[in-house]
Formats: structure tokens, C-alpha cells, sequence
């Protein structure tokens, strides 16, 4: 369905259609942390964000953690029941289970990030689970995902007959570090700005935390007129609700994690007015929380 050409290891190029008029929007569903084998993953979520792309015709991005895979035998959060883990095949059977569950949305999945508990196991069963995955799910649809590493750019080549037209850029990481209780990972947006200058938007997930937060920077042309530009940084939501069959032990108690808001997001852009160019702009990342 999306055309998507990739550049690098680092770096995937979308067709993002025709530029239309004034007020003109392209949206990408962004899911992070869906953790998909827990018994405290939130598939209803899941799987509504999903229908809500194929019935749009959008992109899907999946931002890593797709799976929890703390079952193997030598892994210290093991714990026994509710999550596959009864089963000696537990890891081909996640592998088919989870093919299955996105086989209908395939074809608008167009990029597959790493996250920490997919190259753990990498690391320590020598299996890469999303490569295994998108290829099941590519011999039986033909259509291929990127499967891209742990992070990445993806570049919108959107279609204008104007030369001056810049195609916006976003940049995800799947995440890192603890869970911040007080700032809520906030304060990484100001050095991610100031590292990553020529993205648009950011998307990033692994702590759990929800926010989207706006970033201005001046800027000056090469004919000496000031302007300001917006960049946007958002953490997206996990769809693991820790109190979902909660039983009072397990990893996620014994570490102190609190309750977290549960959901995923939206990567906007809109055709915005400007005089004698095209200017398509990043808006308000769109953030889709538990009812």
C-alpha cells in the first residue's frame, strides 16, 4: 500500500502522497511498548488503533517492546502463568500468535523498530523475533516491512510542484532509561533538540510515560528574515497496564512500578497557508488514551 524506499540502516523514505490544499493532513499511527505476549497487555487498544489506520488508509510505526519475552529460562523477571509461559514452545508460538494478530494490518505497517526486549533476546537466545515476524507475515502477504534497528529516521517525501518545499523528518528511539517519576523523561527534549536540529518531530517510548511537548527555535534565511520553527517531542504511551491481573508479585511489582496511562499516538502533519511556497508543518502530536 505505501511505497517506502530505505536509504540506510539509519534512515527509510515514505511517499506520503500528493500535497493537497490548504488544510491537507497526513497521519501516521505511532504504537510503542505493546509488550503483546503479557497478560497485561491492553489488545483491545491495540487492536482498535490498528482498525482505525487500515480504515484510514494510514501508515502504521511500530516503536519497539511489541513484545514482553521475559519467560525464557534464564531471564530473573521470569514468573510462571498468564503470558505463554507454560508452553515449551513459547517463543514459536508467540512468533505465530503475533503473525496472526497483525496479519489484516500488514500492508500498512511501514516501518518495525527494535526495542531493549527484542535485542535482549537477540543477545541472549540468538534469535531476532521482529526479523522472524515480518518475514512470516511477508510469505504470506508478499508485502515487505522495514524492519529498522533500535533507531532511526523516517524522511515524508510528500509530492509538491514547488522546489522550495522541505519534506519533514521524524526521528524515533525506541528509549532508554528509568522510568522518572517526576519529570517524566521531560527534560530529554531539550538536548534532543539541540543534537538532532534537523528533525521535525520526535517519538520515543520504553519508559512507559505519555506526553507530547512543543520546542521553538529561531531561525534565519539566506536573505536575512527571521522565522520561527516548532519542533515536536513526543513520548508515546505503553498498551501494558501493570494493574491489569495484578496478583501482588512479578517484576513489574518488586521494581515499584506505578500505574501508567495506557494508549499510542498520532504523528500529524498540515498543509498550513504561506505566501508563494508550500509549507506543510508538524501539528500537535495526537495522543489516544485508555477510556
Amino acid at each position: 500500500m505505501f511505497q517506502t524506499k530505505r536509504i540506510n540502516e539509519y534512515a527509510l523514505q515514505l511517499d506520503a502522497g500528493k500535497i493537497g490544499a490548504t488544510g491537507w493532513t497526513h497521519k501516521t499511527l505511532v504504537m510503542f511498548d505493546q509488550h503483546f505476549d503479557s497478560d497485561k497487555c491492553r489488545k483491545d487498544l491495540f487492536e482498535g488503533g490498528l482498525k482505525k489506520a487500515k480504515e484510514g488508509k494510514h501508515p502504521i510505526l511500530f516503536g519497539g517492546d511489541m513484545m514482553d519475552v521475559m519467560q525464557t529460562r534464564n531471564d530473573p523477571r521470569r514468573s510462571r502463568g498468564g503470558n505463554m509461559s507454560d508452553n515449551m514452545r513459547y517463543l514459536n508460538n508467540l512468533i505465530d500468535e503475533l503473525a496472526e494478530f497483525l496479519l489484516p494490518y500488514t500492508e500498512n505497517i511501514i516501518a518495525w523498530f527494535d526495542g531493549n526486549h527484542e535485542t535482549a533476546i537477540l543477545k541472549n537466545c540468538d534469535i531476532d523475533l521482529v526479523e522472524t515476524v515480518v518475514g512470516k507475515l511477508r510469505d504470506k502477504t508478499g508485502y515487505v516491512i522495514n524492519h529498522m534497528n533500535y533507531s532511526g529516521y523516517i524522511l515524508y517525501f510528500m509530492k509538491s510542484r514547488s522546489s522550495s518545499y522541505d519534506n519533514p523528518k521524524v526521528w524515533v528511539h525506541h528509549g532508554y532509561g528509568g522510568n522518572a517519576p517526576v519529570t517524566k523523561g521531560t527534560n530529554h527534549a531539550l538536548y534532543r533538540s539541540a543534537s538532532y536540529p534537523d528533525a521535525d518531530v520526535f517519538v520515543t517510548g520504553h519508559t512507559h510515560n505519555c506526553w507530547a511537548m512543543p520546542h521553538a527555535q529561531e531561525k534565519i534565511s539566506n536573505e536575512g528574515t527571521v522565522y520561527k520553527r516548532v519542533q515536536w517531542h513526543a513520548q508515546i504511551p505503553s498498551l501494558k497496564d501493570e494493574s491489569l491481573n495484578k496478583k501482588g508479585r512479578g517484576w513489574g511489582v518488586e521494581k515499584g512500578f506505578i500505574p501508567q496511562v495506557n494508549g499510542y499516538g498520532w504523528v500529524n502533519f498540515e498543509r498550513v497557508p504561506a505566501s508563494g511556497k508550500v509549507m506543510v508543518v508538524p501539528t500537535q502530536p495526537t495522543l489516544v488514551l485508555e477510556h
